[in-house]
């Protein structure tokens, strides 16, 4: 909201509100999944993906040719901004995943992709988010149980 809404001051000091006659940003999403289940509490699921963005806001100048909402984190976004900005995430995801049994369970996840964005002066530059992968580990194991008490070991 604080992007459609932003305020610029002008040099006449007048407020002018440049972004309010900005449109949604829109995207295109493919998903191709596998899942098998192995043995008796074992998963693993593969998905591979594409998404495809397109009228994103960007910087409407050449002082901001560079600028893009896709990296947007946090505060106010003070300059005019128009739809012409477009962007591309892809990405391949592993889980192997136990259920929980025999006091205990797991789960790795593995995320390769690459995450991009154009803003107005055409050149294709990686997003903030554009690390390359990700990895997860989350398991956890029944320490000790006699009634209601119990014992727990997470790992994150």
């Amino acid at each position: 909201m604080s992007t459609y809404f932003s305020v610029v001051d002008t040099v006449h000091g007048q407020k002018q509100y440049p972004n309010q006659h900005l449109d949604f940003s829109r995207a295109l999403h493919a998903v191709v999944g596998y899942n098998i289940n192995f043995k008796k509490d074992f998963r693993l699921k593969v998905e591979a993906y594409a998404q495809y963005l397109f009228s994103v806001p960007i910087g409407s100048d050449s002082a901001h040719s560079s600028y893009s909402i896709i990296n947007y984190t946090d505060g106010f976004v003070n300059v005019p901004l128009t739809n012409k900005g477009s962007g591309y995430n892809y990405g391949l995801e592993i889980t192997l995943e136990k259920f929980f049994s025999h006091h205990y369970f797991f789960m790795y996840t593995a995320s390769l992709y690459q995450s991009k964005y154009r803003a107005l002066d055409g050149v294709w530059r990686s997003t903030a988010y554009d690390v390359g992968y990700v990895m997860n580990l989350l398991a956890e194991r029944n320490l000790y149980s006699a009634k209601r008490r119990t014992m727990y070991l997470v790992l994150t």
